[in-house]
């Protein structure tokens, strides 16, 4: 009789087997630490994001959060408040620089080709954000994502650089214009593709075009 020789289990499944057992959790919140531990999967071998950590607890009060968060540093920023990006423009109009009317006239955040360049403008280094993770067939309400903004700060902590959610240190480094709760939605499908969706804790200005 043939040996039977089985196939290596994925990248994805030696992640989950060795890291969920460090998340001792109720058995009702397991599949959502699963889901949450492919979504860091993700980010950080797809993504190239950095100081990637699983919280199960606010970092406020302690109390247990309403759904396993992630939080983490991107390797380039991902929202650009409105009038920041007026003020950059500005900025760079009294130098008499070409690039910030490059950037209007693009509009959004003046990703693009040029992206080295606008990283020049800015200036400024990624800045770490929350991460709700979810599944397609989840039904989100007002009042679930309230709970979710309810046990976050505006800054996640930064365990690497021994940062407290709100503490000195973070306040120093927070971008000003950087007021609200948001957090990166990560939604999951059957086929294991994910999309992702910037969701602010009360209304935001519109962006100009």
């Amino acid at each position: 009789m043939d040996k039977v020789i089985l196939p290596k289990p994925s990248a994805l499944s030696s992640h989950l087997s060795t890291h969920l057992s460090q998340y001792p959790s109720p058995d009702h919140e397991q599949p959502y630490i699963s889901l949450a531990l492919q979504i860091e999967h993700s980010l950080r071998y797809e993504h190239r994001w950095t100081r990637l950590h699983l919280h199960t607890h606010s970092p406020l009060d302690g109390r247990r959060l309403a759904r396993p968060m992630l939080a983490g540093t991107p390797p380039q920023r991902l929202y650009v408040h409105p009038d920041e990006q007026v003020e950059m423009v500005s900025r760079e109009a009294r130098k008499g620089g070409k690039k910030g009317g490059e950037v209007l006239r693009r509009g959004g955040d003046g990703r693009g080709e040029e992206e080295g360049d606008m990283e020049e403008i800015w200036g400024k280094r990624p800045e770490r954000e929350w991460v709700l993770p979810t599944h397609l067939g989840e039904k989100w309400t007002l009042r679930r994502l309230a709970e979710i903004f309810g046990g976050v700060g505006v800054v996640p902590p930064d365990r690497d650089e021994g940062e407290d959610d709100e503490g000195a240190d973070a306040e120093t480094k927070r971008n000003m214009w950087r007021s609200k709760k948001r957090v990166l939605l990560a939604v999951v499908n059957d086929d294991s593709t994910i999309v992702y969706y910037i969701v602010h804790d009360g209304i935001m200005k519109p962006r100009q075009n």
